[in-house]
């Protein structure tokens, strides 16, 4: 079941979106906002090496990104 969105989720989305649409995050950080999104459908992640993570906006995401509210 997918959770709902919250308002920090779409702030963080519409950043995301405008700035390239993609988010890299290296070392050890906590990426639990960044797998919301994921787990939204709003984002992909590719792990890029074993402590770094790249994401990337899908359509879903960049819908999200455009709505009001």
């Amino acid at each position: 079941m997918t959770p709902p969105a919250e308002p920090t989720d779409l702030e963080l989305i519409r950043r995301i979106a405008s700035t390239g649409g993609t988010k890299y995050t290296a070392g050890n950080i906590d990426r639990r906002k960044y797998q919301r999104l994921v787990a939204l459908g709003w984002l992909t992640e590719v792990s890029v090496n074993i402590s770094d993570v790249l994401y990337e906006v899908t359509e879903a995401g960049k819908a999200a990104a455009r709505r009001d509210g």
